[in-house]
């Protein structure tokens, strides 16, 4: 993680409202679902083995019900722990400005004001030694001069979507010293020729994306497990009590 100071992280970063919304519309898909595979996902190719045709379009479609299904990722525990390296660094250093972390809520529009207010609490006492804020803003909002004027870096699960909505803004405005943190997923547009040339010249997807994208912003990818809730034992696995 590179140093960073104001920090924008979506809500569904740290809660892994993709199963979240499995279970909230299609439960039974849950029983079909290899964990162990999930977890080291690098397309979202898993919905369809699952039974769940056009998953872009199903989880656009989400409410708060994913986000109230969904369970904790390990990425909450590591930013914990970043932040609070990062405060140590400043304990240690010169007084410079301490972390400050904005969480963003959106899509979730159909939170209540209680409902946010809940989940801001929440974070405050989980991330206590740092002011934590939230705020719901759409993707086409965050244009990179709203990110670049508001925070450092960010983290999000939908750079897919969200470089498709403001690829345009690019022409004008470049933020090479803003970082984007991404899962390592590939593009469902993929076609499979592209694959097997991916492969046939073993070349690594995200460290290409990352070169290119270079000027235009800093990118810097994170394994999807740690965007992932933590697989469940199944009974045949557990520990057997004495």
């Amino acid at each position: 993680m590179k140093l960073t100071r104001r920090i924008l992280a979506d809500i569904d970063v740290f809660f892994d409202t993709r199963l979240g919304h499995v279970k909230a519309t299609q439960p039974e898909k849950l029983a079909l679902l290899d964990e162990q595979a999930y977890v080291k996902r690098f397309t979202e190719a898993w919905a369809a083995v699952i039974g769940i045709e056009d998953w872009p379009r199903s989880y656009r479609s989400r409410t708060k019900l994913a986000l109230m299904n969904a369970e904790p990722t390990p990425l909450l525990q590591v930013m914990k722990g970043y932040i609070e390296q990062e405060l140590l660094t400043i304990a240690l250093s010169s007084p410079i400005e301490k972390p400050e972390l904005t969480i963003n809520l959106w899509p979730y529009t159909d939170l209540t004001e209680q409902e946010r207010q809940t989940f801001l609490e929440m974070f405050r006492r989980f991330f206590d030694n740092v002011k934590v804020n939230v705020v719901c803003e759409s993707y086409t909002y965050l244009t990179p001069g709203r990110l670049r004027a508001a925070w450092d870096a960010w983290y999000t699960y939908d750079w897919f979507l969200w470089i498709r909505q403001n690829v345009n803004h690019f022409n004008k405005t470049r933020i090479p010293d803003f970082v984007i943190n991404r899962p390592s997923l590939l593009t469902d547009e993929l076609t499979e020729e592209t694959v097997a040339t991916i492969k046939k010249d073993r070349a690594n997807p995200f460290v290409e994306s990352t070169r290119f994208m270079a000027e235009y912003v800093t990118l810097d990818v994170f394994d999807t497990a740690l965007f992932s809730r933590r697989p469940h034992q199944s009974d045949a696995e557990k520990t057997p009590s004495a």
